[in-house]
């Protein structure tokens, strides 16, 4: 009786792991290389998402380093319980972008932030496809590691 009891609860706490996993969005890396990849080539012109995401999508959505999750989701009315586990509010060596297609998240990307550090006056934003279009200029401050500091601010 024993043995059945925590055979059942086992398969009901795989059941519950498997279920809220499914959900999670992890980081794509090949966009990931995409977009650093259009930083390099670029620096002095722009950044257009709409020019390299192979994918539909309708706004794109910046999350600054430190960025509190629940806050942006109260304040902006959006779910992003699918990227929660990134940990973007504890994290300052990215940028965190997340796709939708409309109010869905269809893609997430940790973009590291001594690749190009997103400018924003807030401390998230969301750009339609056609107001994601970013400068690319580097500083005269260098990173740590001697890379040039990048930094992407949105075209107006």
């Amino acid at each position: 009786m024993i043995r059945i009891f925590f055979y059942k609860l086992f398969s009901v706490i795989f059941l519950i792991s498997v279920l809220t996993s499914c959900n999670k969005i992890e980081t794509d890396r090949d966009f990931e290389a995409a977009i650093k990849s259009e930083v390099q080539r670029n620096i002095g012109g722009t950044l257009e998402f709409k020019k390299i995401a192979a994918f539909k999508w309708t706004k794109v959505l910046i999350l600054a380093p430190y960025t509190n999750i629940g806050r942006v989701q109260k304040e902006m009315n959006v779910n992003l319980k699918p990227i929660e586990h990134s940990d973007i509010d504890n994290r300052d060596d990215i940028n965190q972008l997340i796709f939708f297609d409309d109010d869905k998240i269809i893609k997430m990307i940790e973009y590291p932030r001594s690749d190009g550090d997103f400018e924003q006056e807030l401390n998230a934003g969301f750009y339609s496809k056609d107001n994601a279009i970013f400068r690319i200029m580097a500083k005269s401050q260098k990173w740590a590691n001697r890379k040039p500091w990048i930094v992407l601010k949105q075209a107006k």
